[in-house]
């Protein structure tokens, strides 16, 4: 954990300047969507706290310097440089590399005819077994 007086920002501050969407505040916890598995729906869950993260979709974990570092591929030291510049400058941070989750490919097949429609539902409604409170 990072004793907070040490440093003259926040993970609140770093989640800003990453311009991570926030979808859900708690007292002292905030749930943003993820810069490393690029989810979403607000799976990446930072403790304003304790100023630490995690998703809780790909795993990734660490503290605000490393939510930082990570996103951009720097050390911590360069991270802190990065993060103090910026909010001295009220620069936004530049676009990190995102990954994105691959879209689904969906491809129609053809219809069955109609007899093998028919057998499947039959071989599906034997499967099927009635109880005690069904009348026979």
């Amino acid at each position: 954990m990072y004793d907070l007086k040490d440093y003259p920002f926040d993970i609140r501050d770093v989640v800003q300047l990453l311009s991570l969407e926030v979808k859900h505040k708690n007292p002292a916890s905030w749930d943003v969507n993820c810069p490393f598995c690029g989810n979403k729906k607000g799976k990446l869950n930072v403790n304003t706290t304790k100023n630490v993260f995690r998703c809780n979709y790909c795993g990734e974990y660490g503290g605000m310097l490393a939510l930082y570092g990570k996103a951009y591929h720097l050390s911590s030291r360069e991270a802190y440089e990065e993060i103090v510049k910026s909010l001295h400058l009220g620069l936004a941070a530049p676009e990190y590399p995102s990954k994105k989750e691959p879209e689904p490919e969906f491809r129609n097949s053809n219809r069955a005819d109609e007899k093998e429609i028919h057998r499947t539902y039959m071989r599906l409604l034997e499967e099927l077994t009635l109880s005690e409170y069904h009348p026979a």
